[in-house]
């Protein structure tokens, strides 16, 4: 797949993961408003738990069946793509029927889901279902097939929005645990309907299917660096949402306004912060099977030339939207949510978008290189600092105990990161400086942000101001920008005219 190419599938990509992260901030809409702070902050301690056992079950499964696919391909062994699928979906549906009978009748058990089990336990009965999707999705990407994993998310985010919405407003009155169950089933239901139509979608590419037996311990064996990675990061998430309210309470808070903190800093704010994720993650989805290709290849320029132009994109988006969220946040999330604390939260921990994309695309590329055990190992030092923070900080600030311990995380993560691909793909002196440069104007342009938006607001109301600051916002970017020659040059192709 050539460069064109690469940018043409993200784009495609990215515009549906948009389209879909749109339908998710406007079910948060509608949890944040039924559910109230508290519903939205058990729903989201329950969902941590529940991502816990779907990245055991089949967190690495998707990243390496697309890897052996692109090997087999790229060796003209096609046709044995049907027994890699095989396997994976052996292994995936194995390990997570495993899980849900072993975890389903002791989750109320269990101390670290003392909150949320009735919750939890709606969720693990989709388990198996969103395993065996999360393969088949392995088996598109494998194959270069981006568009129809992609609107499988679609598919399920609608699903998940509509059954949410009926749920929700059927019964009037709901108490925070009873909100919480009901958007639980939405999105359980929504995840075995999305799996179904995978499923068909399977059929109709007519596999051939072939013995999964030779791919069963090489898939195991790639997956589980990468699936004990993803599963380090999900258990600390896991721990952190029993813990931190917990230490909030410890503090002096009172039980109710610490899960309403939680939810707001979880289930409000931090999706708005994760926003460059969906662009991120669409271009990693292109990238993994291009990079490892061109690595089995040992085509080191055409690697380096895609690396940097991924780890640029990453920061670049990010340190658009930085200034954004600096100038804009409080009315932003007036308007969304109807949560002023938000808004507060927003524009303090905005920062955290930079050190959040470049680490996602950074772990993608290395995992494509082979590096998963080093990543892992990268991952526990950070995560062990993330919930050093917790244990210890909720006392002197409170609920900012989590931004201040994930960028301590994603710092020692990235700095180990960025160590190690030197060293196998090194970076132009020209990358750098663009980098850097992007990087040193997230600051004025966030001032710039909030200059205009108190200028603005003089004049108009709180929504006006807040889309004239933003529209005035981002040509200051764009012009500054291109006057830094940070921006890709247009090429005007221009047709040869023929002489009569």
């Amino acid at each position: 797949m050539n460069k064109p190419s690469i940018f043409k599938n993200t784009a495609v990509i990215t515009v549906i993961a948009c389209l879909e992260r749109a339908l998710g901030f406007l079910y948060r809409i509608v949890l944040a408003r039924l559910l109230g702070a508290e519903g939205v902050g058990i729903y989201q301690i329950a969902l941590s738990h529940f991502f816990l056992f779907q990245t055991v079950a089949g967190g690495g499964i998707p990243v390496s069946l697309s890897r052996t696919l692109s090997r087999l391909n790229a060796e003209k062994q096609g046709g044995r793509a049907g027994g890699a699928l095989l396997s994976a979906l052996i292994l995936a549906g194995g390990v997570s029927l495993f899980l849900t009978l072993i975890f389903l009748p002791l989750a109320g058990k269990i101390p670290l889901f003392a909150t949320d089990a009735p919750v939890l336990k709606i969720l693990l009965s989709s388990l198996t279902a969103t395993a065996a999707y999360m393969a088949i999705k392995g088996f598109f990407w494998g194959n270069k097939k981006f568009l129809a994993p992609a609107l499988f998310e679609i598919v399920e985010e609608i699903s998940t929005v509509l059954l949410g919405v009926i749920l929700l407003t059927s019964t009037q009155n709901l108490s925070p645990i009873e909100g919480a169950s009901r958007a639980a089933w939405a999105r359980s239901i929504a995840a075995v309907v999305v799996c179904a139509i995978a499923c068909i979608t399977l059929l109709f590419h007519r596999v051939k299917w072939s013995a999964p037996t030779p791919f069963l311990k090489p898939l195991a064996k790639a997956a589980a660096p990468i699936t004990a990675v993803r599963s380090g990061a999900t258990l600390v998430n896991a721990a952190v949402s029993a813990l931190l309210p917990a230490m909030l309470v410890r503090a002096g808070m009172p039980q109710s306004d610490a899960l309403q903190a939680f939810g707001v800093m979880t289930g409000m704010v931090m999706p708005l912060i994760g926003i460059p994720l969906t662009v991120i993650g669409s271009l990693a989805i292109v990238l993994v099977p291009e990079l490892a290709e061109d690595h089995q290849k040992r085509n080191t320029k055409r690697l380096q030339e895609k690396v940097e132009k991924g780890i640029f994109f990453a920061l670049a988006v990010p340190c658009l939207l930085i200034p954004l969220f600096m100038a804009v946040g409080k009315p932003l999330t007036a308007l969304i949510y109807q949560n002023q604390l938000a808004g507060e939260m927003l524009q303090r921990i905005a920062f955290l978008l930079l050190p959040m994309s470049a680490n996602a695309i950074l772990v993608s590329i290395l995992n494509s290189l082979g590096f998963e055990k080093q990543t892992f190992s990268f991952s526990m030092v950070g995560s062990a600092a993330f919930l050093l923070c917790i244990l210890f900080l909720p006392a002197y600030v409170g609920i900012y105990a989590y931004p201040i311990g994930l960028l301590v995380s994603l710092t020692i993560e990235g700095i180990c990161g960025w160590r190690l691909l030197k060293k196998h793909s090194p970076l132009s002196r020209s990358f750098y400086r663009k980098a850097l440069l992007c990087i040193g104007l997230t600051a004025p342009l966030g001032l710039l942000g909030q200059l205009i938006w108190k200028g603005t607001s003089l004049l108009l109301g709180a929504w006006q101001s807040a889309l004239c600051a933003t529209a005035l916002l981002v040509l200051c970017t764009v012009a500054v920008c291109a006057f830094l020659k940070l921006l890709p040059p247009i090429k005007i192709r221009k047709k040869n005219s023929r002489t009569p």
